[in-house]
């Protein structure tokens, strides 16, 4: 899902911000016509229609979604073996077990990953990760910046409620 200017395709308002969802399966790919946010969220909910068109069969294809699979899941172990968390079942696509990291009653983490230069950081993937953490959790959103080619890890940062980090920060005074 991207965010654009331009003017949406089902109303046709100009001049504002468009949303492009597309959308890829195992065996299809496919991409909406730019719809504006009154059109996304209309009254009957979230709609959005994106024609799927088969993928051509090629070991590029699967290859590609195999090596990304890989290095998330690497990614993961890493960042849970760094917290002293465990990976989630699935990467967090199971019920009860949300997320992609968790140290029980302590924290929960999302974990991504880009070889850009920036990442796009939406507010509902930090209200996700929140939602997703058990009371007395820390939610977190983890971020790794990989170098382009050879996606080794260049740099890796942590984002979170700035009520949690003035928490953190009160703990930390207090145990000096």
């Amino acid at each position: 899902m991207d965010v654009v200017p331009g003017h949406c395709a089902r109303c046709g308002t100009e001049n504002t911000d468009v949303i492009i969802f597309s959308a890829t399966t195992e065996e299809h790919s496919g991409e909406a016509d730019a719809l504006c946010q009154g059109c996304v969220f209309g009254s009957t909910g979230l709609r959005a229609d994106i024609p799927m068109q088969l993928l051509s069969p090629g070991k590029g294809r699967n290859k590609k979604l195999k090596r990304a699979k890989k290095l998330s899941l690497k990614q993961e172990v890493d960042i849970a073996t760094e917290l002293g968390g465990r990976t989630q079942p699935g990467s967090g696509n199971q019920v009860g077990a949300k997320g992609d990291i968790r140290k029980k009653g302590e924290l929960r983490v999302e974990a991504k990953f880009t070889e850009a230069a920036k990442y796009g950081l939406l507010l509902d993937d930090l209200y996700k990760i929140a939602g997703e953490a058990s009371p007395g959790e820390l939610p977190v959103f983890v971020i790794d910046y990989l170098e382009q080619g050879t996606r080794r890890l260049k740099d890796r940062f942590a984002v979170l409620h700035f009520a949690d980090l003035k928490g953190l920060l009160n703990a930390a005074r207090n145990n000096l």
